[in-house]
This record gives C-alpha cells, sequence and structure tokens, in this order.
C-alpha cells in the first residue's frame, strides 16, 4: 500500500487506544509525574517506530493522538523522538505560515465516522 504512493501511514500510538486502563489514550494521568509521562509516552512510541523501520523500513513523521487526548507536555516528548508533525482531533481548518515549524503541531483534522 506504500508503495502505491496513494497511502500514508504515521504512528497513532502502540497501545494506547483505549480509557479503560485509567489512561484516556496518551493523555499524561493527573496523578503521573512529568518525568514517568515523558518515559512511558517515549517507550510507546518508539515500539510503533521500531515496528515500522523493522518491518517496512520507513519511518514515520507524524504522531496522530487517539481520541485527540493532549498532553501540554507531550509536544516537547514528540519533538525530542523526530516527530515532525502531530494531527489533533479538532474538527476545523488549519492555516499555516511559511517557516513556522511549531505550526505543525496539533494539526486540526476533520473525523470521519466509524
Amino acid at each position: 500500500m506504500m508503495d502505491s504512493g496513494l497511502v500514508e501511514f504515521q504512528n497513532h500510538s502502540y497501545n494506547f487506544h483505549s480509557t479503560d486502563k485509567g489512561r484516556n489514550g496518551s493523555k499524561k494521568k493527573l496523578t503521573e509525574s512529568l518525568e514517568d509521562y515523558k518515559r512511558i509516552l517515549s517507550d510507546d512510541l518508539k515500539i510503533l517506530q521500531n515496528e515500522f523501520i523493522e518491518h517496512t523500513g520507513y519511518c514515520p513523521t507524524t504522531y496522530t493522538y487517539p481520541f485527540g487526548a493532549i498532553s501540554l507536555a507531550s509536544t516537547e516528548i514528540i519533538k525530542d523522538l523526530g516527530f515532525l508533525a502531530s494531527l489533533s482531533c479538532e474538527n476545523k481548518t488549519n492555516y499555516i505560515k511559511a517557516g513556522d515549524k511549531d505550526g505543525l503541531y496539533l494539526l486540526n483534522r476533520f473525523i470521519r465516522p466509524s
């Protein structure tokens, strides 16, 4: 599918697709220290990044937040991991200014129904 040039794959987390384990997607828990959150989020995202690289030779450059659950600390974490952009779940248009690299984080997207 990737080789067709019609489909692009990006990181959507390895194991943050639930709300039943005390965490809403990849959002920081209220009782969690920032240091613990950084480690947990980094470890999870690295697992999927490595799976992509191992099985396809491709390394995703964008992170998409499960459920749109975003923590303020997450942007710096994903930047440190080398992601060039991230996608939220806000149903609105993006306005990006040339040269504004931070403008590529928390981009809005129009969600399609299941």
